[in-house]
């Protein structure tokens, strides 16, 4: 439960994991992939990753991001 309600700020360096119990939003491939946040939607985040050699922008739900 502490995963869905964790507070991230704009900054937080995270780091993308599939939570196998909700369904995600995102490509698979992202698994693993680290990222910075820059805002939030709604109850979820805005988290920017370079993406070969390209900066792409995600809104992923909490529950699948881990801080640094």
């Amino acid at each position: 439960m502490g995963k869905i309600f964790q507070d991230l700020k704009n900054g937080d360096r995270v780091t993308i994991s599939r939570e196998l119990s909700k369904k995600a939003e995102f490509p698979k491939r992202l698994g693993g992939c680290t990222g910075i946040i820059h805002g939030a939607r709604g109850k979820a985040y805005i988290v920017k990753i370079k993406d070969n050699h390209r900066e792409k922008t995600f809104i992923i739900q909490p529950i699948h991001l881990k801080r640094i």
